[in-house]
């Protein structure tokens, strides 16, 4: 991994998009504004603040930008395999190491962690990770149910639905009866309760309720606006035939686990099944899948099915009381089927921002299944061979994932740009307007970006004029527009910069056609136009 990132020479910090908003707010924090009042977020106060302090005295640097992701990705990656370390082999374990590489760390696009969208989020995962391996401490005892309710909580505090996710996980075994109530699941919601509470009294504590609902929308209690239904639908893969592609998906898997437990029977010479049987069986399924060739091979998509798999071990978990670990099974089904939702049904067919954690940490379940399944059936030594062909399997299949994954770290095509912060690198398409911004735009101004920051707020020291991360559909609704003119009639920023963005994925057309129609013409109407790119517009005064 370290190979590689020294291999890529950093080309992989692109601001634009959600690390630029983050890169943003993060400095924003720093020079003394406070969420929730100044600056609108739906997470939890720890994380911003928690790493406003890591950058600081680094300047806030691209280098220090980047290493923070980078650190809590392969940490994400670290504890999942430490998790996973009591149930697989070496062997096994190298070939998820890979598979975790190929779907989430190095994943395509937006979904890659090495850059997430949301450091926060995978900062997270890694406390929620922390808290479930806990649930291994023998002997049980109210002091690891305290330290993994703390985690949890302290998750909460830095991304509320993952904490809940946590919460949900390390109380699993006392829903089911594992462990007791008193030594367990009061100490567990004790130390969930401190920094869960201490999250929520420094949000009343920054802004009105009304605020925290409208403004932030904050989770649990902000409002959910229409446009990001939209994308959350979008994102879960629900919209893309889903049935069917999980139809042909399961098929697939079904066929590959199938023939490799026929022949785990062949090589072992199990006396349990006739030679004769099998060969029939083996000659019945191959005709099965060349029928239906096509299909399954277009339809390959395992990742849709993803949460099926956390399913099946929870199930297996639940059911086998012989199964070794089934307790922090469970949990970790739990865990992962929650974290993974929300890009559950996507697969490979849509690598959205939430893909990379869903597929992290789903991963590890389908890793789970293919390798606790065997033992059971066929069983034997045929499980035992059947579980050693699954391994190369699984190997050679996410092998070409992680091997692209860790070409496009390097971005040939991409384009340096230097800036007070370090270098960053664009797309060829944005190189040209951002060494437009560095020079037209001066250190300190006071600067609106629409609907994105795009990071030039870091970039090029300059002061964001409105309250928020960024102005996507959602965000810049009637009651915010209306709240930004009069803010803006006050107070005019010294510069305006609007990124041509399409917003499809929000079912909106871009800013001032199909949202932003006050704003759009109150800047054109107040600002005179300096600087004109297929990138972008540049406003002043």
């Amino acid at each position: 991994m370290a190979g590689a990132g020294l291999w890529a020479g950093g080309r992989w910090l692109n601001p634009t998009s959600d690390p630029g908003a983050w890169w943003t707010l993060l400095e924003r924090v720093g020079a003394g504004e406070r969420i929730y009042r100044d600056v609108y977020v739906q997470y939890g106060p720890l994380g911003p603040y928690l790493f406003s302090a890591v950058l600081k005295p680094f300047g806030y640097s691209a280098t220090s930008f980047l290493l923070l992701n980078a650190v809590l990705a392969v940490a994400a990656g670290v504890l999942l395999l430490r998790a996973a370390r009591p149930f697989l082999a070496l062997f096994e374990r190298l070939a998820l190491a890979v598979l975790l590489l190929g779907v989430g760390i190095l994943a395509p696009g937006r979904a890659r962690l090495l850059l997430s969208y949301s450091p926060a989020a995978v900062f997270a995962v890694c406390l929620g990770l922390g808290a479930i391996l806990l649930l291994r401490r023998d002997p049980v005892g109210r002091g690891p149910a305290l330290l993994a309710g703390l985690l949890a909580g302290l998750a909460f505090a830095t991304k509320q639905e993952v904490g809940i996710a946590t919460l949900a996980a390390v109380e699993l075994p006392v829903l089911l009866r594992w462990r007791g109530v008193r030594i367990w699941g009061l100490p567990c919601l004790a130390g969930f309760a401190i920094p869960a509470a201490a999250a929520a009294a420094f949000a009343v504590h920054a802004a009105p309720l009304e605020s925290l609902r409208h403004d932030s929308h904050v989770w649990p209690v902000g409002t959910v606006p229409e446009s990001w239904k939209f994308l959350y639908r979008l994102t879960t893969g629900l919209t893309f035939d889903w049935p069917q592609r999980a139809l042909w998906a399961a098929a697939g898997v079904g066929s590959a686990l199938l023939l490799i437990a026929l022949v785990g029977l062949l090589i072992s010479g199990d006396a349990r099944v006739r030679k004769s049987f099998l060969l029939l069986a083996l000659a019945a399924l191959v005709a099965a899948v060349a029928i239906g060739f096509t299909p399954i091979v277009e339809g390959w998509d395992p990742l849709c099915i993803s949460l099926f798999s956390a399913a099946g071990v929870g199930l297996l978990a639940v059911f086998d009381r012989n199964l070794p670990g089934r307790e922090f099974l469970a949990s970790f089904a739990v865990f992962a089927a929650m974290v993974g939702a929300r890009a559950g049904f996507s697969g490979g067919l849509l690598w959205s921002s939430y893909s990379g954690l869903a597929g992290l940490v789903t991963a590890v379940t389908w890793a789970f299944f293919l390798f606790l399944v065997p033992p059971i059936v066929p069983g034997g030594r045929a499980g035992a061979v059947a579980r050693r062909i699954l391994a190369i399997a699984l190997l050679v299949v996410a092998l070409p994932g992680a091997v692209a994954g860790v070409r496009a770290l390097r971005r040939p095509e991409a384009v340096p740009v230097d800036s007070a912060r370090g270098r960053v690198w664009l797309d060829p398409a944005f190189a040209p307007f951002f060494s437009t911004l560095a020079r037209e735009l001066r250190p300190g101004e006071s600067v609106l970006c629409v609907p994105e920051s795009n990071g030039i707020e870091a970039l090029y020291g300059v002061r964001g004029a409105a309250p928020y991360m960024d102005l996507m559909p959602g965000w810049l609704d009637a009651r915010a527009e209306e709240r930004l003119i009069r803010r803006f009639e006050a107070a005019p920023p010294d510069a305006v910069v609007v990124f041509r963005r399409p917003t499809e994925e929000f079912g909106v057309a871009p800013f001032g056609d199909g949202y932003g129609q006050r704003l759009a013409p109150w800047i054109t109407s107040h600002y005179r136009l300096a600087q004109r790119d297929d990138v972008g517009l540049l406003f002043r005064r």
